[in-house]
């Protein structure tokens, strides 16, 4: 089956975890856990295009960000897991087969794992992902879109996907405060999005620009001002 083959591609290279925690920006209360996963070859250019190239380590290595996760976090912590994933090992044939042996193996419930894709110059078509997208919300997941800058329009991707989530990533955040075209950026997104989507901002670092991801009425926060992130092997 196919995940023993992703078993199989184990190298014994140590694998880093670290997560940071995100919160409703209303309430306070933890959300979940935005989580990355990276190993020793990853600290070069080239070991990260590798990693990127290869579809199969990405699995391996989600597959132990979620065994890592169940040893580390007692029930009552368990939330929701904000997982990032390149297009390419979304579209991959073996993915949803992968994942439902994964999350069918997992202490965790299915729809506190949302599944982020996130947005770039190469994000493959819009209809290639859509059937993936409705495959993992038939298993009960959640989707999330991660918007990386304003140089990428993720607006069809938005309207066709029916993401439950967008975070919009640390460029928005950093600044926030003192940039008229960042905040009607992130405004546009909280009103034209408001009713059916979640509108989260990642690497808050500053208190001005906390606040004024409260003012607009960012509903998801997370980065250093709130709580520093922890890695764990």
């Amino acid at each position: 089956m196919f995940i023993q083959n992703v078993y199989d591609l184990k190298d014994h290279t140590p694998i880093k975890l670290s997560y940071q925690t995100m919160y409703n920006l209303k309430s306070w209360k933890t959300v979940g856990y935005a989580i990355r996963v990276c190993n020793a070859s990853q600290s070069t250019p080239k070991g990260r295009r590798q990693l990127q190239n290869n579809i199969y380590k990405e699995l391996e290595n989600l597959r132990h960000t979620i065994i890592a996760f169940s040893k580390n976090l007692s029930p009552h912590q368990r939330m929701k897991l904000l997982i990032q994933l390149t297009p390419s090992a979304l579209l991959n044939t073996s993915f949803i087969p992968f994942v439902k042996e994964l999350l069918a193996s997992s202490s965790f419930q299915n729809h506190q794992f949302v599944f982020e894709i996130c947005l770039h110059d190469e994000t493959p078509a819009v209809n290639l992902l859509k059937k993936r997208v409705r495959q993992l919300k038939e298993l009960g997941n959640l989707i999330s879109i991660n918007v990386s800058s304003i140089g990428i329009s993720p607006f069809r991707h938005v309207i066709e996907l029916e993401p439950h989530w967008i975070q919009l990533s640390k460029y928005f955040s950093f600044g926030l405060s003192e940039s008229k075209m960042k905040q009607n950026v992130v405004q546009s997104f909280v009103e034209s999005f408001r009713d059916d989507t979640m509108i989260g901002l990642k690497g808050i670092g500053q208190p001005e620009d906390l606040a004024m991801a409260k003012a607009l009425g960012v509903k998801l926060g997370q980065g250093s001002i709130l709580d520093k992130a922890v890695t764990f092997l």
